[in-house]
């Protein structure tokens, strides 16, 4: 049961990456400085890597 929330929360995390990547890439390009973009970028990745980490959690418990 426990695992199956931890698939659950971390496929809607990852979902929400792509979607957060997707808009980054496409809704503010242009609207941003260099600098603020390379910013957000890292935050999608952090955001992505946390995804895996709760997905990997599945595999551990």
């Amino acid at each position: 049961m426990m695992a199956k929330l931890f698939i659950l929360i971390g496929s809607i995390v990852m979902g929400l990456g792509v979607a957060i990547g997707a808009f980054g890439a496409h809704g503010l390009e242009g609207r941003l400085s260099e600098r603020m973009m390379s910013n957000y970028q890292t935050g999608v990745q952090y955001h992505m890597v946390h995804g895996l980490g709760i997905l990997a959690l599945d595999f551990w418990l």
